[in-house]
This record gives C-alpha cells, sequence and structure tokens, in this order.
C-alpha cells in the first residue's frame, strides 16, 4: 500500500503459482472482469510467453494486471499475478508535495 498526505493512493496485490496453467486461470479471470468495468485494455510491449501486461483507465484511476514469471525473495522461481491500482489524482498531489 501506498500512502501519502491525502490518505490511501495505491495497492498491490500480488499471488504466486507453480503451476503456469492456474497463473493465466486466475490472469485470464481478473482480465475479463476488469475489461467488463473499465473498458478496453492497454497491453504493454512486454507480451510474451511467461510475460503479460495489461492496463486499465478510467482516466483518473489506473488499473494494471501483470502476469510475470519470476525469482522469489527465497530463490524459488513462480509465475505471478500482479493486480496493482492507483489513483492518480491522489497521486499527483504527492508529487507536488516533494
Amino acid at each position: 500500500m501506498t500512502f501519502n498526505s491525502y490518505g490511501l493512493y495505491g495497492v498491490e496485490f500480488q499471488q504466486n503459482f507453480n503451476s503456469r496453467e492456474n497463473a493465466l486461470s486466475v490472469f485470464d479471470t481478473l482480465s475479463s472482469t476488469l475489461i467488463r468495468k473499465y473498458g478496453p485494455a492497454f497491453s504493454s510491449d512486454t507480451d510474451s510467453w511467461n510475460e503479460k501486461e495489461y492496463y486499465f483507465t478510467d482516466g483518473i484511476r489506473v488499473c494494471s494486471l501483470r502476469f510475470i514469471y519470476s525469482e522469489s525473495r527465497g530463490g524459488g522461481m513462480f509465475y505471478y499475478v500482479i493486480l496493482s491500482y492507483a489513483d492518480m489524482e491522489l497521486y499527483k498531489n504527492t508529487v507536488d508535495e516533494l
């Protein structure tokens, strides 16, 4: 979670998986839900076998959904699904404070 003097402006959730198929199933379910809520997704240039990233926005809030294969802090390799959310108006206030 990310805070500034105005309150919470960002949050991130992640879940690791041993199975690529299970991770992609969760990624696809979340992606479908976000498309219904926000409309079409913007994708990053990193779309590959082991990495996908989609962005959703309504002009004020930004949500990103990532699927990656990466090393954990403990050294094991896992598939991750990461969901991040930020309110850009509150983020702008944070940058303006600096």
